[in-house]
């Protein structure tokens, strides 16, 4: 509860490059660094895939029917993990919990996300042990 005093709501605009403009925002008071803060946080996930793939992996283990060979999950799940990035960098789409991982990872720091009107808080860290 004393973090939350602490915190001031901020208004920025829901064009999908929303999670991009309140981080920069928070770091330089202007969205201006959104678009490269977006870039930054692709270069991470690719710069550390295999981190990220299997972390993608893991979250997406329930996706997995019984059918499937091991090699055509794991065919899926790159396809998936390639789709993820290219809409991370070229898309204004939500942000997921893998664009916020990698950004705190970008930026060297915890990175909280608070939704408005929903309870849930996500907060990833800017460190591989995540």
């Amino acid at each position: 509860m004393i973090l939350t005093a602490l915190l001031k709501p901020a208004r920025v605009e829901g064009d999908g490059d929303c999670f991009y403009s309140a981080a920069s925002l928070g770091l330089v008071g202007s969205v201006g660094l959104s678009r490269l803060l977006r870039a930054l946080t692709c270069f991470t996930l690719l710069t550390s895939r295999d981190f990220f793939r299997a972390f993608f992996r893991r979250v997406n283990a329930p996706l997995r029917n019984q059918e499937q060979t091991e090699e055509t999950f794991r065919m899926m799940i790159e396809q998936m993990f390639e789709e993820e990035i290219f809409r991370a960098f070229y898309l204004q789409e939500w942000a997921h919990d893998l664009h916020v991982m990698g950004l705190g990872l970008a930026l060297g720091r915890d990175v909280h996300c608070y939704l408005s009107g929903r309870r849930r808080v996500r907060r990833h860290g800017g460190s591989l042990e995540v």
